[in-house]
């Protein structure tokens, strides 16, 4: 039995208000019609942007005659004719779901609470974050990637410092990114030029490769920082220069902008897409997309395991395109907790190098959701040619590459300025319908990095 997508039952499945049989047949829906699928991703979306709207607000209250004239209207004449009883449009399931997003948010945000309220990952959070009382050099450190070869941040702060910024970015990603991008912009032109601050990268732009042999699985990073494109966005437009190198971060890039929902698998709270497609500067990788959000509307475990597992039988080496390894100077802080944000999603990039064996060995990579029994296993679909991959992988893509470049200071295996330039001005072309405003401002800044690159004479730094 098809279900209509202004079926009211959506609202409800949507915001986690659905039992029973009716959920059941809701859930089996969103796997099958992408109708339907749609429809929830719009209602949970909408839900979504209300909390963070209505998020800091204060409470107004109705006054005396306000609520004298809600009264009246409640006592207007009841509709006993059928023809009088026609529902108008804003009354229709579409319409209504939205107003139902609205209350319920409205309802979390007076009764549950701010975000952000009560005990969250071990520790107290305040009624609002207050982000005046944390240090520039503990809002700008880079996500950890999980991953037990990287190397523990340096520098001054301890595990529950990191604990406390790791947990308000999960509660509060829109209001951490403000303020970060706000700190960001009043830097003086020595400071963003030097980035002395932030800690220093390793010689690399990524995680460096490693071998697949059997039993090889990777933690799959659920959170990335925020401090890379602001810095890159205000040292290329306003300072007319490149960004210094361990500024440039490409898991940070990549993640500024907003990729379409994940829905492939749905566990634990969280939601996951793969996509595979050839890489665009080397004819001998693939480029594996992992994207992982929280499933609005689920219980998200406090530590979601999400692990990929690459084939050996089809997979030589693999390495995670951004989450450079950190330069040790000294003790390191304690591993941060990788938290899945309320409201962005985490956007990663694998390099793969492939033994050519064909898909009778299996799927190429598994990314698993969970553990044990419960685990959920979702298998890397068919490999595509670059232009012919979604309009969010090439995009990410291409901000992976200017990250390269930017951190070179000149080519990087096949891939060079004229390379750069010939990829985004594909992209112009073939997703117009698909750039918003952050996007075509974003192509209009890697023009312009490549042409900073030709201009610098650089090379790319001893490793």
């Amino acid at each position: 039995m098809k279900i209509d997508p202004n079926d009211p039952r959506i609202t409800a499945f949507a915001l986690g208000e659905l039992k029973g049989v009716d959920a059941v047949e809701i859930a089996r829906a969103v796997r099958t019609d992408a109708r339907v699928r749609a429809a929830v991703d719009e209602v949970r979306e909408t839900a979504g942007l209300l909390m963070e709207t209505l998020g800091g607000g204060e409470c107004h209250m109705l006054t005396a005659e306000q609520r004298e004239t809600i009264r009246k209207a409640g006592a207007s004449p009841v509709i006993t004719d059928i023809a009088s009883a026609r529902v108008p449009f804003w009354k229709r399931p579409a319409v209504a779901g939205i107003g139902a997003a609205a209350a319920v948010a409205i309802s979390v945000y007076y009764i549950g609470g701010r975000p952000g309220t009560g005990t969250r990952g071990g520790i107290e959070a305040p009624e609002k974050w207050d982000w005046a009382q944390v240090e520039m050099d503990s809002l700008t450190r880079p996500a950890d990637s999980g991953n037990p070869t990287a190397s523990g941040a340096s520098g001054a702060g301890g595990g529950g410092t990191v604990h406390a910024v790791s947990t308000a970015m999960r509660d509060d990603t829109a209001s951490f990114r403000r303020e970060l991008a706000g700190r960001i912009g009043k830097l003086d032109a020595a400071e963003l030029e030097s980035a002395a601050k932030l800690p220093e990268l390793s010689g690399s732009h990524s995680q460096p490769w490693q071998p697949v042999v059997a039993g090889t699985s990777l933690h799959v990073p659920l959170a990335s920082g925020a401090t890379s494109w602001p810095w890159v966005k205000r040292c290329i437009l306003e300072e007319k220069k490149l960004p210094p190198r361990r500024a440039v971060r490409i898991e940070e890039m990549v993640n500024h902008f907003r990729y379409k929902k994940p829905g492939m698998a749905r566990a634990h709270g969280v939601a996951a897409d793969l996509e595979l497609c050839d890489a665009p500067w080397n004819p001998h990788t693939t480029l594996l997309a992992v994207h992982v959000s929280a499933d609005g509307g689920q219980e998200t475990d406090a530590q979601p395991g999400v692990t990929l597992l690459p084939n050996p039988e089809r997979v030589n080496r693999i390495r995670l395109l951004g989450y450079a390894r950190l330069k040790t100077s000294g003790g390191t802080d304690a591993p941060r907790p990788s938290q899945l944000s309320k409201s962005q999603g985490n956007y990663l990039l694998y390099e793969l190098e492939t033994t050519g064996a064909p898909a009778a060995d299996g799927a190429i990579a598994t990314l698993r959701l969970g553990e044990g029994d419960a685990q959920v296993l979702l298998p890397a679909g068919e490999k595509k040619s670059w232009i012919h991959a979604s309009a969010d992988l090439r995009f990410a893509s291409v901000v992976s590459a200017c990250g390269m470049l930017m951190h070179a200071r000149q080519g990087v295996g096949d891939l060079d300025t004229r390379g750069l330039l010939s990829l985004v001005e594909l992209i112009g072309k073939q997703d117009t319908t698909m750039l918003g405003g952050d996007r075509r401002e974003a192509l209009q800044i890697f023009r312009q990095c490549a042409a900073l690159i030709d201009a610098s004479g650089e090379k790319q730094p001893s490793r």
